[in-house]
């Protein structure tokens, strides 16, 4: 069947095509910046060109430096500045220490006399700084600035302990009387006591170590231990010569007192019964470790076991050490941290007064103890080179905290918080002595026995020893107080100098010049 051809005629006009939805794109006339195609960067020159086949990355090799910004500079300038003035310090310190060493290490190889020969021995005191929590910062000061120069010259040296304040006075105290006692005899010396040494050896052996202490010296670190040791020699020598110990002192005030006391209830006398021949009233209730009153005495004086002209100290006094006077200040409190950081950048002025200090003692350099001047104010101009040695470390005191002076007002206060609960104490552990009640709740739970009376009078006598020797060290170091002086002293003293012998004499015959104008 044949297909019939289309229709001619025009053809339809196209549907129109859809309007595109996005936007055109204006084509550059020029590449832009950055999207073109990277250009090879310059070859480098010279050295450059040769490193660059070392590795090195081009940015190493091409970096230029510049000047860092405004606060940077700043920044750098201040550290810069520190650490040259902390490098420079320390470098100075070093120089001086090994100077030092170096003038004094020959002393230790000189020979000695004999097999059984010691070397030299000094006594180190270091008493505890006002309101500072610990002891011994005045032997840590001694043991960085003195030591190194004692151990170079083959020196011994003892640290005295001290922890709590007017400590050094105490053991002064009982040395020098140990020492008067055993000069007249009146007690044995250790060695004799406990070895049964014989007289003809313990003479020789006495004398020895007489010698030896004298040939040493006395280290008194910071004014609180002159003030201290001063004050313990002069006590140790006005006083008589009565065996004495601070503790049992202290202990024999608290032994009797009123705290521990009971009440005795009075026993009633029978009827028909003569009150001269009634019964003894019952024994007080008190715990079963309580001890009885001694017996009623006779008064001895305090004469009695001495003869009375032993008591005087001798004219003229035993001769004593050099005392080596050793400067010293600490810093303590948020109001004193500009000098602590001064102090951590002029480390070499401490060492040098310590090298200083250590060759005097070393090379035996010694003068007289000044003491306090009578002269008036007026007068203090005319002998300035050689001030009062009782004046050492006076400056100091302007840097003790102002707690210090309340000193004797925290102690009571102490003493009044812990006597208001002690009472209360005292009675639970005596009812609990005399079986008139069961332990508590809290004793059930924990391991520790019972506190009994005994407990807490060795709980007292600690507070009371610390109370009280705190309170005599106060009234020793406080700035008021003047330094202790015995005009017997004048000229019995001596101080080690670091100044030549020529230099001390000429500043001496000043003074006397001085004061006799």
């Amino acid at each position: 069947m044949a297909t019939e051809p289309p229709p001619s005629g025009p053809a339809p006009p196209a549907a129109p095509a859809a309007a595109s939805t996005k936007p055109s794109i204006p084509v550059p006339e020029k590449p832009l910046v950055g999207h073109g195609p990277r250009l090879p960067p310059p070859p480098l020159e010279g050295w450059r060109g040769v490193l660059q086949y070392t590795g090195l990355p081009r940015g190493v090799l091409t970096w230029k430096p510049k000047l860092p910004g405004p606060k940077m500079t700043v920044f750098l300038g201040v550290v810069g500045g520190l650490t040259y003035l902390y490098y420079d310090d320390r470098s100075k310190a070093k120089a001086i220490r090994e100077e030092y060493i170096a003038k004094v290490q020959h002393y230790a190889k000189e020979p000695t006399v004999g097999s059984l020969d010691v070397p030299r021995k000094v006594l180190v005191y270091g008493a505890r700084w006002p309101e500072d929590d610990e002891a011994n910062r005045a032997l840590v000061y001694f043991r960085k600035y003195i030591k190194p120069y004692l151990v170079a010259a083959a020196v011994d040296y003892e640290q005295v302990e001290a922890p709590l304040y007017g400590s050094i006075a105490r053991i002064v105290r009982a040395d020098v009387l140990r020492k008067r006692r055993e000069a007249l005899g009146l007690q044995p010396r250790p060695q004799e006591a406990n070895l049964g040494v014989p007289p003809q050896v313990a003479a020789l052996s006495a004398k020895s170590e007489d010698q030896r202490w004298l040939e040493g010296g006395v280290v008194l670190v910071g004014r609180p231990a002159l003030k201290e040791y001063l004050a313990g020699l002069r006590a140790g020598w006005r006083n008589g010569v009565d065996a004495w110990t601070w503790e049992k002192e202290i202990e024999d005030q608290l032994e009797w007192d009123t705290v521990f006391q009971t009440w005795v209830e009075p026993t009633p006398t029978p009827e028909g019964v003569d009150p001269a021949v009634a019964p003894a009233p019952a024994a007080a209730r008190t715990s079963l470790f309580r001890r009885a009153p001694p017996a009623p005495t006779a008064a001895v004086g305090p004469g009695a076991a001495v003869p009375p002209h032993l008591h005087a100290p001798p004219s003229p006094l035993p001769p004593h050490p050099p005392l080596l006077l050793v400067p010293w200040t600490n810093y303590l409190g948020f109001a004193q941290i500009p000098y602590m950081i001064y102090n951590f950048f002029t480390e070499r002025h401490r060492v040098r007064e310590g090298a200083e200090a250590a060759y005097a003692l070393i090379t035996n350099q010694t003068r007289a103890f000044e003491g306090p001047s009578k002269s008036t104010d007026a007068d203090a101009h005319l002998a300035p080179e050689l001030p009062a040695d009782t004046d050492f470390g006076a400056d100091t005191e302007r840097f003790y905290k102002k707690d210090y002076e309340n000193v004797p007002a925290r102690q009571a206060k102490q003493r009044q918080d812990y006597y208001r609960t002690l009472a209360e104490r005292l009675e639970s552990a005596r009812q609990f002595a005399r079986g008139e009640r069961e332990l508590t709740d809290e004793e059930k739970a924990t391991d520790k026995p019972v506190v009994t009376e005994d407990d807490l009078r060795a709980e007292r006598r600690k507070r009371e020893l610390r109370w009280r020797g705190g309170r005599e060290g106060w009234e020793i170091v406080r700035p008021s107080t003047p330094v202790a002086w015995d005009d017997a002293w004048a000229g019995w003293l001596r101080v080690f100098d670091a100044r030549t012998a020529d230099e001390i004499a000429e500043a001496e015959r000043k003074r006397t010049a001085a004061m006799e104008k």
